[in-house]
């Protein structure tokens, strides 16, 4: 299953943060592998730029067999910039705004600017009903970025999934969560990350998500893709 960056890529989206089409892409895809009685489940991150965890949080639920958390400690500093951001994501949301933006308004509010403040993000739950219950494995390389990496770690640290391929230049911890601002002369758009965020095992080493079996990955094109054949080997 080759899933796709985590944000909505249709032609003409009007809200590229709107989950539904991807999320029914993912259950039909795990209801044909379930009706396959597949046996066990490769998942190719390779390559993919990442996105938003209510895209892969429905993913994920799929074979998670426990409640998870995509981190154990988020961690924002407060600033006009990043909340003028979260407002202006609220105002273009009109009246479907999302909790976590509701949340984060709430908590610049209470925090001047400046100041740290800790975000307890609700735990994603399994499933219910049908699951993939067979082994599952995940395809990664140097160019899973952003949430991907942050798929990969979770699925890592929860014991969910094994992780194939090559580490990750990205970073399993990191600072994320981008907010933007616009420059009032010149109108350039800048972006920039409000939150350290930790990997659920706690772990805050500068490391990417580092492979349970690495699959040595060429520089260049493969047009044979030798690592998929390697690691459908090893599934």
């Amino acid at each position: 299953l080759r899933p796709g960056p985590f944000y909505n890529i249709d032609p003409g989206a009007a809200d590229p943060w709107d989950p539904g089409s991807f999320v029914a892409f993912v259950d039909a895809a795990f209801e044909q592998i379930l009706a396959a009685d597949a046996r066990a489940l490769l998942i190719d991150l390779r390559d993919n730029p990442g996105g938003d965890s209510s895209f892969s949080d429905p993913l994920v639920a799929w074979f998670a067999d426990e409640p998870f958390r995509f981190c154990s400690r988020f961690t924002v500093r407060s600033s006009v910039a990043a909340r003028q951001s979260n407002l202006e994501r609220m105002r273009l949301a009109g009246d479907r705004v999302s909790p976590v933006a509701s949340l984060y308004e709430s908590l610049y509010a209470a925090n001047p600017p400046g100041s740290l403040f800790e975000v307890d993000f609700p735990a994603a739950e399994p499933r219910q009903g049908d699951r993939f219950e067979g082994p599952v494995y995940l395809l990664i390389n140097r160019h899973s970025y952003s949430n991907t990496v942050t798929v990969a770690a979770l699925a890592q640290d929860y014991g969910f999934a094994r992780i194939l391929g090559e580490e990750t230049a990205d970073l399993a911890s990191t600072y994320g969560a981008m907010e933007q601002f616009t420059l009032p002369h010149t109108g350039i758009q800048v972006g920039f990350p409000k939150a350290h965020i930790i990997r659920p095992n706690g772990d805050d080493g500068a490391r990417g998500v580092v492979p349970d079996v690495a699959i040595q990955t060429p520089l260049g094109p493969d047009s044979w893709d030798r690592v998929l054949s390697q690691a459908a080997g090893i599934v």
